[in-house]
């Protein structure tokens, strides 16, 4: 995603909506501007759609990079970084779990074109049955377009074969964390994955080899830590399962742009 020709976040599409268009699910912290009430969020505080394009494509050229959308609408939940207030993007304080945690940090975006044409075969969103199970190893692709630390700070996608794969669930913090364990590395075991702009990034798991899973979305990590090791998890995701009801009312038509604004934990930024 971009704003305003500018590298934002990143997201991962999850559906067609059967009239040429796409829904993506990437985080929350990368469309609020700001938040003066402590208790909702309001659809004033969210980018507005033309300052949002969704792009694909990796690599340093413009050739390589194809902009699919030059608007996009999104939903939040309005009840995303309950408890704090703050004055710029993406500046919740509540970020890592020591602090509190970023709650709610999820959003759906929509686009009126197709991101991928042909076929659909997205990533799908699930309600948990198919998850590996916690506190186990599970191979697990984490993708995202942030700039890191190797290969000359290019947008990379990761696939780790040992993942290990945690969940922890508290009202409003739904994570997991995923990270490669490396028992060799010099100081500590656990590398943080998520760079900055892989915000959004998704977390996939395919539990039958041929169909994938969105398990989670990056919301947070160590500022410049990326391929750096930790003596314990470094980085978290926000659990998609957690919002699969949520998710799926929007994608489904029961809650719209109409009356996201007036239904139960919504808000959008195209009222």
């Amino acid at each position: 995603m971009q704003r305003n020709g500018q590298t934002l976040c990143s997201a991962t599409p999850v559906a067609s909506d059967n009239a040429g268009g796409t829904w993506l699910v990437g985080a929350a912290h990368c469309f609020v501007t700001n938040k003066a009430s402590a208790n909702v969020l309001l659809a004033s505080e969210l980018l507005t759609p033309n300052t949002i394009s969704i792009a694909k494509g990796f690599g340093s050229s413009s050739q390589a990079i194809t902009t699919i959308s030059s608007s996009a609408t999104v939903f939040l939940p309005s009840n995303y970084c309950a408890g704090a207030t703050f004055a710029s993007l993406g500046k919740c304080p509540n970020f890592a779990v020591s602090d509190g945690g970023e709650g709610n940090d999820i959003a759906l975006i929509h686009i009126a074109n197709d991101f991928n044409p042909a076929p659909h075969n997205y990533p799908q969103i699930n309600d948990g049955s198919s998850y590996p199970s916690a506190y186990t190893m599970a191979p697990v692709l984490s993708m995202g377009y942030g700039s890191n630390n190797v290969n000359g700070g290019s947008g990379q996608m990761f696939y780790v074969v040992n993942y290990v794969y945690q969940q922890s669930d508290n009202p409003g913090y739904h994570y997991l964390y995923n990270s490669y364990f490396n028992p060799s590395a010099a100081n500590y075991g656990y590398s943080a994955l998520v760079c900055g702009g892989d915000s959004g990034g998704g977390d996939l798991f395919s539990p039958d080899g041929v169909n994938w899973i969105l398990l989670s979305e990056h919301t947070y990590g160590p500022q410049g830590a990326c391929g750096e090791f930790y003596s314990s998890l470094p980085n978290g995701a926000t659990n998609v399962s957690a919002y699969y009801t949520w998710l799926s009312s929007i994608i489904s038509g029961e809650v719209t742009v109409d009356n996201c604004n007036s239904s139960t934990n919504c808000v959008t930024n195209n009222p």
